[in-house]
């Protein structure tokens, strides 16, 4: 049997018994039995004596009338104790769940921050990459430009090499020319050289003939002086002609060492020509090589651009993967954020909570110390409130009672003069609201705690001993 069946019970018993029930108004409950039997229209009463029958009707009516009172009072006790039962199941549920809610959204978080992080390295990773493309492309640039330069050279190499060619032709044409003509001034040499020679051993033959004849034609002398004579103006003209031939021969070997000099000269500058189109093939070569390498570095570069292309393109496809990735955690968290908050503002219902401009806060009625108030807070979940901004502060002037100093989560007890909230937070960190003067930890007992008052004599923040006992206020 419940406790309500009990002190219904125990009601009735009373009733029946002419029991008159006092009920003090604190949290106990103390019964007085009168216990007394009529006896000639008169009520006999253990404790008090004997009174008149109809003061002691009129004082059970008014007793039942308050019993009754109680007792409604009392079945809304128990419904509220029910209910009260129920919002602690309700809230233990929440709890769990605000507990489940947390852990996701840590893990979320943690998979938000490698996101991110990833994201920063392959962010790092392109601009490595598009910083490497870039210099390959000036160097490309250097290079392609060194190329032209190159080709401009090399068509000019090409261009004076063909002139040279042809001058060497036109040279090759001349001196082919200078061949012929000496050739044939050889074969014009050697003509009137055998001539000349045929003189000779016809002149030689005369000569033998004339020997012969002379001794033939000693006789005839007469005869022969005018054939003499003929025949010696005839050698005259033979001598003449022979010396005509000897000049001419020496012409024709003056002519010749001139043809064998500029012979010489023309085979001196086709050597040297040689030597220049040598050279010029020589560096055609070099040139075709350094252009084969050229080529060979164009494709690599090539190569290393479209590996470089497909690699930027795979980072975009992972960049844009990566942002609907993160538009989608972002999603989730907005929804998390938004369960978080309702689920928040459901704990803001529980009795003696409240809720203002997104604080759930509490205040207590009674008074504790400043590590009491703590620990009272503590058990209901949360925490001393830290007021670390106007708007808190204008908050807690909103929804506190005038001149009702309340601790706040504000205390130097860990290091004298350096202020931290229960968060650890620096109060260096936060702006300040002390009370004119304050603090000073002033009096004998160290005043390393803070609380919050305001009134018509003022309004802020006031350092004192935390043994000292106030109101406080509560946040979660």
């Amino acid at each position: 049997m419940d406790t309500c069946g009990v002190f219904l019970l125990l009601l009735f018993c009373v009733c029946a018994a002419g029991t008159v029930l006092h009920l003090d108004p604190g949290t106990d409950l103390h019964l007085e039995l009168r216990i007394g039997h009529r006896d000639g229209g008169k009520v006999k009463e253990c404790k008090n004596g004997s009174k008149e029958v109809g003061e002691a009707d009129q004082h059970v009516l008014i007793n039942n009338d308050i019993i009754s009172m109680k007792t409604n009072q009392h079945h809304a006790d128990c419904n509220m104790a029910n209910d009260l039962d129920q919002l602690q199941t309700s809230y233990n549920i929440l709890n769990e769940q605000k507990k489940q809610l947390q852990t996701s959204f840590d893990q979320l978080q943690t998979s938000h921050d490698n996101l991110t992080e990833h994201n920063d390295n392959l962010q790092s990773s392109y601009n490595q990459i598009q910083s490497r493309f870039e210099q390959l492309q000036s160097r490309y640039n250097n290079i392609t430009e060194q190329k032209d330069l190159l080709h401009t050279g090399f068509d000019q190499l090409r261009h004076s090499y063909k002139n040279l060619t042809g001058h060497n032709d036109n040279l090759q044409s001349s001196f082919e020319q200078l061949q012929s003509s000496f050739e044939q001034l050889q074969s014009r040499y050697n003509h009137v050289t055998e001539q000349n020679n045929q003189i000779q051993l016809a002149l030689q033959s005369s000569h033998d003939n004339l020997e012969e004849q002379r001794e033939l034609l000693q006789n005839s002398f007469d005869r022969l002086q005018s054939s003499h004579i003929n025949l010696t103006e005839g050698r005259d003209q033979i001598q003449s002609s022979l010396e005509q031939l000897q000049f001419s021969h020496n012409n024709l070997t003056e002519h010749s060492d001139y043809l064998q000099a500029r012979y010489n000269q023309i085979k001196s500058s086709f050597e040297h020509l040689q030597s220049g189109y040598n050279n010029i093939t020589e560096q055609k070569g070099q040139l075709q090589s350094t252009f084969d390498q050229l080529q060979i570095i164009r494709n690599n570069l090539t190569e290393e651009i479209e590996q470089i292309q497909s690699s930027f393109n795979q980072l975009q496809i992972s960049h844009h993967n990566l942002s609907e990735e993160k538009n989608q955690i972002q999603s989730r968290l907005d929804k998390l954020i938004e369960i978080a908050e309702e689920a928040k503002s459901r704990r803001c219902e529980l009795p003696g909570w409240s809720l203002d401009g997104g604080v759930c806060y509490y205040i207590s009625f009674v008074r504790n110390t400043w590590e009491g108030s703590r620990n009272e807070c503590r058990h209901r979940l949360s925490d001393l409130i830290i007021m670390n901004s106007t708007e808190k502060k204008e908050l807690v002037d909103r929804v506190s009672p005038s001149n009702y100093p309340m601790w706040i989560g504000l205390s130097d007890k860990k290091n004298e003069g350096d202020y931290t909230w229960v968060d650890e937070t620096p109060l260096a960190t936060s702006p300040t609201f002390w009370f004119p003067g304050q603090p000073h930890n002033y009096g004998e007992e160290e005043e390393d705690c803070v609380y919050y008052f305001h009134g018509q004599s003022g309004h802020g923040w006031l350092d004192r001993p935390c043994t000292g006992r106030w109101y406080f206020m509560c946040e979660k």
